[in-house]
């Protein structure tokens, strides 16, 4: 527990239930058991600015303000809960505006309402669990609006996957201030390919059709197009060669932004499995050139020779007798 101070109560069941924490880093990571009882769920409002304590709270350890930092509000970048944790409070993370990233294991099964309001650059969601059992992640992703990307992270089927954002507003259609609910965005769709709180794979990949159709971001296709190519959990021969069409047709964007993201693992997936060409690779090169990136164009050239070798024109050798002999 070195690094961390909380404040914490009963869950009634035997664990504990975090109220609020202190450390030493915007990169929260919490140890799985305070002294020696099991963190099994977040607070309501535990990562939020301002909490409101209850006065029942026990406080493991001693606050020493010269080192901890209240992890909350606006401090906080990422956090990684331990596997024991089984349920998320009501507006954990409320007003975390500069979360990025959470973590979370197998267990997770439960959360309150409005759990990531106002956490507006949160784009990554890992589960340490199986993509084809009960998770979490689908509690999680219909109460988040925005583009987020979801890594199942443990078991043989690996995945990730892209959720594009999705607008919701309302319009008066009468004068009785009745309203009608308009949803823009392929998001919605996307978020609806869960099943019993486990992944539908193929209803997932059906919506990409969908997405190109309506204009959703060239960026955001790419991703989901590589997502499923480089971790093809479920992934059937149909969709995998609309995925391939897809990257051919973009290729020269997929590059330049693969390169920015400094993305080589994917890359050399992608040429492994023939969905980038010679011609691909070779501009890829030449933008992590322009961009100063040395170890990326070394490592590029490495792909280039692995998958794309040069044909090798070998010299055409002839035998002193094969050479006509002329007397001069």
């Amino acid at each position: 527990m070195t690094g961390y101070q909380f404040y914490w109560e009963s869950d009634g069941a035997g664990g504990a239930r975090l109220l609020r924490a202190f450390g030493e880093t915007a990169h929260v990571v919490l140890p799985d058991c305070i002294g020696k009882v099991p963190i099994t769920e977040i607070g309501p409002y535990c990562f939020a600015k301002d909490r409101k304590l209850p006065g029942a709270y026990r406080i493991a350890g001693e606050r020493d303000d010269t080192f901890f930092h209240e992890l909350s509000g606006d401090y906080i970048e990422s956090v990684i809960l331990p596997d024991s944790v089984q349920k998320l409070g009501s507006f954990a993370f409320y007003n975390c505006r500069r979360l990025k990233e959470v973590a979370f294991g197998g267990t997770l099964h439960k959360t309150g309402s409005d759990v990531f309001m106002n956490c507006r650059c949160f784009s990554r969601m890992t589960v340490r669990g199986d993509a084809n059992k009960l998770t979490g992640a689908a509690c999680i992703l219909v109460q988040v609006s925005s583009e987020i990307t979801l890594v199942f992270g443990k078991g043989e089927e690996k995945a990730v996957l892209l959720f594009p954002a999705y607008t919701e507003s309302y319009d008066e259609i009468a004068p009785a201030h009745i309203f009608g609910r308009k949803i823009e965005g392929e998001g919605v769709r996307a978020r609806q390919c869960i099943r019993g709180g486990a992944l539908d794979f193929a209803q997932y990949d059906d919506v990409f059709p969908s997405a190109c159709a309506a204009a959703e971001p060239e960026r955001t296709l790419c991703e989901m197009a590589v997502g499923r190519i480089c971790y093809p959990a479920g992934l059937s021969s149909q969709a995998r060669g609309r995925y391939h069409a897809y990257v051919r047709e973009h290729a020269a964007f997929l590059c330049k932004t693969l390169v920015a993201e400094k993305k080589i693992e994917q890359m050399e997936v992608l040429c492994e499995n023939g969905f980038l060409d010679r011609e691909a690779l070779e501009t890829a090169i030449f933008l992590a050139s322009q961009s100063g990136w040395a170890e990326g164009v070394a490592l590029l050239f490495s792909i280039k020779e692995k998958y794309f070798p040069e044909n090798k024109v070998k010299k055409e050798r002839y035998a002193f007798e094969e050479i006509p002999y002329t007397d001069a």
